[in-house]
């Protein structure tokens, strides 16, 4: 009897348990089915997506989901989530006396249209690159000096009516950002061209701009144009596409996902894909102050931190993305905004980004007179092993990743690759003023190819503002490019900006960057130590600007066991104002070609460079030793090192760049394979800039060189 009790309890735990694994997991195969799964999941739920794309037309806003649902691809399927939608009914027409197709938006305002291979671009003005706008206009601006915003500008490019003024995007494109504003009229017959916003930045003569979406510029195959007057999507067939066969898909909506007050969701092996995009929305800035004698009602400001995420995470924790892809998003893929806690982004692709990759942080905090409030800023945010490549493809100005207001991140292992400004930016506070941002570890990530001569004064990584206990260390950057025209600055390596503090930058590998391998213009009690800076353009290191070593005299950081490594007789250091400006011990700079003939600048870009003797006399750089390091072969782009290595003498750590970058054999996305990029991949040629020296130091260079020889001649 016992024995069939016993059975008999056995099989109902059986029951059980199978009951409650089969109420564990569930499949979905319906962009309504997946929403109602995770809005009614049970604890520990696994929610498995068919294979295919989930198409959903508007934002689906989530809020108090806190049960802990896995959100994942079945296996061997990729289940991909986007806002396109096909588009239907097309019919023959002729746009601009060209043959082409037309169909219904049906009442949204299309911003971006996809082929099933690829995002297709809207008609453009100029066809490619940029035109220069002739002036500014006045006549309606807000602020003064550098904080001057215009609402408009004035053109002689175009000479005839735009039909569809109010559907039209404005970029231009100056100093470190990039504009983007809805035009609202065009004059033919001033040039003058009014915008939605103001400038984040003053407009002047001669700024780049283009113009998208524009009818009268609609005559190339595969480009298309949106017409809000009589609700119409326009396209120029390709060959063989026709009314009846053509596929194309289109989105009006940037933001897939919302979170909000939400806890304990991962998804995995999930593809978000193919999202329209919108302007700067001023509810990710602070628009309750006024700052800097105005309201940042703009087109753009730093960062592109007003650019709204596919996936918006707020007030919530551990919403998680693992093993996912983010491919032709409009804005930026996952914004970890106010609130946001204990999230983490692992082993993910991004490929195709209209703003930053990953966003972390609140809003803008800088003069705000508010509490230390965590729900203003993000905190405990991870991303490691993700390839990041071709982001900041609409909002220029944008970062790979960006960490504004957030305590404590692991940023780890990442490539980033081929956007338009920096790479990885952390922090958003200027000057010495208190702000969350704090415990950042920026650790063994790769960047390189970055800037592409688009904008100026950015970084392969960027810090901004006192961050107690941040440290950037294992990090391999490379060709690093700022906007080549004559205003053109400031493509860095590793940047401090204003109000950098207690900060730790080591164990880093920088070269060819088109300004400075290390920059910073306002900083002070950092260390930096044990770092290679190599083959920039027009110094190894600048350590200032002109204004800020006025106002801060005693300004310093410690230098310790770098290698300095210049060529061609480029200078070695620049903002040499004063004794404390270069302090510390054990640093080594040489000349790849030329040896100990080294040179230095008091200011920036200064024709009156001084030669290595005089920067010794002054004090300068008593923290140096001059001598040839001892690499393998640093001309080649090998900075491992000889045995007989003088800098390992002297002290220097060598570390193992090679391990920067994904982890080797670890899956990326669906099926990358990480590690796979070589830590000097795509190596460009450095366009060089060679000290110039008036004529005292040229002659004190000579009679130097002179004295050489004759010691030489009797040794």
């Amino acid at each position: 009897m016992k024995k069939i009790l016993s059975i008999i309890l056995l099989l109902l735990m059986i029951i059980q348990i199978s009951a409650f694994s089969a109420s564990a997991s569930k499949t979905v195969d319906t962009p309504e089915k997946l929403i109602e799964a995770i809005e009614n999941a049970g604890e520990n739920e696994t929610i498995y997506l068919e294979g295919g794309y989930f198409r959903f037309e508007n934002t689906q806003i989530f809020s108090e989901i806190k049960k802990n649902i896995t959100i994942k691809s079945s296996d061997g399927e990729k289940a991909v989530i986007t806002s396109a939608v096909p588009v239907e009914n097309w019919q023959e027409c002729k746009i601009n006396g060209i043959d082409a197709l037309c169909a219904k938006a049906d009442g949204r305002r299309i911003s971006a249209l996809f082929s099933e291979e690829k995002q297709l671009q809207a008609a453009r003005f100029p066809e490619t690159g940029f035109l220069n706008l002739d002036k500014p206009d006045h006549s309606d601006t807000v602020g003064e000096g550098a904080d001057l915003g215009s609402c408009g500008f004035f053109i002689s490019d175009i000479d005839y009516e735009l039909s569809n003024p109010e559907d039209i995007a404005v970029e231009i494109v100056h100093s470190w950002v990039s504009e983007l504003a809805p035009m609202t009229s065009f004059s033919p017959e001033s040039g003058l061209v009014k915008m939605g916003k103001y400038s984040g930045r003053p407009i002047e003569e001669g700024d780049r701009y283009f113009l998208e979406n524009v009818i009268e510029s609609l005559d190339k195959a595969g480009e298309w144009c949106y017409s809000s007057a009589d609700d119409m999507i326009y396209y120029v067939p390709q060959s063989g596409e026709t009314a009846e066969n053509l596929k194309l898909f289109a989105s009006s909506e940037a933001e897939l996902f919302s979170f909000e007050s939400c806890s304990g969701i991962t998804f995995e092996n999930i593809g978000f894909a193919d999202t329209g995009w919108n302007y700067g929305n001023e509810k990710y800035l602070n628009t309750n102050i006024h700052i800097r004698k105005r309201y940042w009602e703009t087109a753009s400001f730093q960062a592109a931190v007003e650019a709204c995420g596919a996936i918006t995470v707020t007030n919530s924790d551990n919403i998680n993305f693992t093993n996912c892809e983010f491919r032709n998003i409009g804005c930026t893929a996952i914004k970890y905004f106010t609130g946001a806690k204990h999230c983490r982004v692992e082993n993910c692709l991004f490929d195709g980004v209209g703003a930053s990759a990953v966003f972390a942080g609140g809003k803008f905090l800088f003069f705000v007179e508010e509490e230390n409030n965590p729900e203003l800023y993000a905190e405990d945010i991870t991303v490691k092993n993700c390839e990041i490549r071709n982001y900041g493809l609409r909002f220029f100005g944008a970062c790979g990743i960006t960490v504004a207001y957030c305590d404590t991140a692991d940023i780890s292992n990442n490539e980033i690759h081929d956007g338009y400004y920096t790479g990885i930016s952390v922090g958003f506070t200027w000057l010495f003023f208190d702000n969350p941002t704090q415990k950042i570890s920026v650790k063994d990530n790769l960047i390189y190819n970055i800037g592409h001569h688009m904008i100026s004064d950015l970084g392969g990584i960027y810090l901004l503002g006192v961050q107690q206990g941040t440290v950037v260390s294992g990090n391999v950057i490379h060709d690093v490019t700022c906007y080549d025209g004559a205003d053109g600055y400031a493509g860095n390596g590793i940047y401090l900006d204003s109000g950098c503090e207690f900060m730790t930058i080591e164990n880093n590998l920088v070269f060819n960057c088109d300004t400075s391998g290390f920059n910073t213009t306002l900083s002070r009690n950092n260390l930096i130590q044990n770092n290679i800076f190599a083959f920039s353009g027009e110094c190894d290191a600048s350590l200032g600007l002109e204004a800020y070593t006025e106002m801060y005299p005693d300004l310093n950081s410690t230098f310790k066991n770098n290698i300095f490594l210049t060529d061609n007789k480029v200078v070695a250091v620049e903002y040499l104002k004063n004794d404390k400006h270069f302090t510390g011990n054990g640093n080594i700079i040489w000349d790849n070609t030329y040896g100990d003939e080294l040179y230095f600048c008091i200011n920036h870009r200064d024709a009156k460079a001084i030669i290595r003797q005089t920067a010794e006399k002054k004090k300068l750089i008593d923290s140096c030793v001059f001598a040839d390091p001892g690499f393998t072969d640093a001309g080649a782009y090998d900075f491992t090192f000889r045995a007989d290595s003088f800098a390992v003498a002297n002290g220097f750590v060598p570390f193992d760049y090679s391990e920067a970058g994904t982890i080797p054999d670890s899956v990326i996305g669906f099926d990358t394979v990480g590690g796979n990029t070589a830590y000097n991949a795509d190596v460009k040629l450095t366009d060089f800039n060679e000290s110039k020296l008036v004529f005292g130091e040229a002659f004190k260079a000579f009679f130097y060189r002179l004295f050489d020889i004759i010691l030489s001649i009797f040794r």
